[in-house]
C-alpha cells in the first residue's frame, strides 16, 4: 500500500528551463531544493511512516469498485494479480 504521494508542480512559462528568467529559475531551483530535501528526510524514516486515513479509504473504495467489474476488465485482472482483491 502506498503510505505517502508527494508532487511538485511548477508553471514553466518558456519553452525549457534556460529561456525563464534567472529571477525564476533561482525562485522554482529553491522550491525544487525544499521539496527534495523534505522528501528525502521522509525516506530516511520510511519504516516508521503510517498510512493516511485518507488514502485507506481511498483504496478501499477502489477495492469495492475494481471488485464489481466483469472478470476480464484489465482493471480487475491486475488488481487480482496485486493480490488486492
Amino acid at each position: 500500500m502506498i503510505k505517502r504521494i508527494y508532487k511538485c508542480g511548477l508553471t514553466i512559462f518558456a519553452k525549457n528551463w534556460g529561456e525563464m528568467k534567472e529571477k525564476k529559475q533561482n525562485k522554482f531551483n529553491d522550491i525544487l531544493i525544499k521539496k527534495a530535501n523534505k522528501f528525502y528526510k521522509v525516506m530516511k524514516k520510511r519504516k516508521h511512516i503510517h498510512t493516511r486515513i485518507f488514502t485507506k479509504l481511498l483504496f478501499t473504495l477502489m477495492k469495492i469498485m475494481i471488485s464489481k467489474f466483469p472478470d476480464d476488465n484489465s482493471d480487475k485482472i491486475y488488481w487480482k494479480e496485486k493480490g488486492w482483491i
